[in-house]
């Protein structure tokens, strides 16, 4: 008699700690997909601004709706959260919550969904007026590959190692993401580049991003996934001849249908 209570104690104290677990897991699900809606909207209102023409007021509304990160660089660029400035620069970062991401390297939060996702806007403000912004997301695929996809605008293009010259007003190039030392801590973003120049048909596919496979339980399977329109211009223009080269590790796609 008094085993079968010690082990349906045991069983009742097994079953609590389970359900109190999966809750302690859907509440920090909840919390990373409601963090994502902020970095989408945060997408959505850096995509509204406009070099040369958005003015500071736009920028710091922007900041304070979000909140900012304490801003550093060597260039003599100060940070507008301290204040205004002739030249400055707001930095804003979102991510998914921190002990979500501790437990993503167990495969079973792995697919409970827990996401490990960052998002991170940049806008320089110069006499009053923004100069230039980049927005980029960080997001590790179900096989742990770190990737990246990201929209920046500037005056003017710059030169970038590997890239896809869309056009004058428009380019989408390849970029190393260094997480940590290790293999694991090392992957590769798609980064859109745009200027003033830039037509309304290249600003869609710059910010065409589909959060949605971010919010997926097993998450975005690649690049392709999550930033379809540049990701093709990208990929037609020179990621193509990549994969020739390298593999199929370069096409940043697992759909074999979208490479035909």
């Amino acid at each position: 008699m008094e085993a079968r209570l010690i082990r349906n104690a045991s069983l009742c104290s097994l079953f609590a700690v389970a359900v109190l677990v999966a809750g302690g897991v859907m509440y920090l699900r909840q919390l990373s997909l409601r963090e994502l809606g902020r970095i989408e909207r945060l997408a959505n209102d850096v995509k509204s601004l406009r070099v040369g023409l958005s003015t500071y007021l736009d920028a710091k509304a922007i900041a304070e709706r979000y909140g900012t990160a304490k801003y550093e660089n060597h260039w003599g660029t100060r940070d507008c959260a301290k204040g205004y400035y002739e030249r400055c620069a707001y930095q804003i970062s979102l991510k998914a919550p921190s002990m979500g991401t501790i437990l993503r390297r167990f495969p079973l939060a792995r697919r409970i969904g827990l996401g490990a996702w960052s998002g991170t806007a940049f806008i320089t403000i110069e006499n009053g007026r923004v100069e230039e912004y980049y927005f980029s997301v960080l997001f590790e695929t179900p096989d742990r590959q770190w990737r990246g996809f990201g929209t920046e605008e500037y005056k003017s293009l710059e030169e970038r190692a590997v890239a896809a010259h869309v056009s004058d007003s428009y380019v989408v190039s390849r970029n190393d993401i260094m997480m940590s030392e290790s293999p694991n801590g090392q992957g590769f973003s798609l980064d859109s580049t745009l200027t003033p120049q830039a037509t309304e048909s290249e600003r869609k596919h710059a910010w065409h991003y589909n959060f949605s496979c971010l919010a997926r339980t097993s998450g975005c399977d690649e690049i392709c996934d999550a930033l379809p329109d540049a990701w093709r211009d990208f990929y037609v223009n020179r990621g193509q001849f990549d994969v020739q080269k390298f593999g199929n590790r370069y096409a940043f796609c697992t759909k074999s249908v979208v490479l035909q």
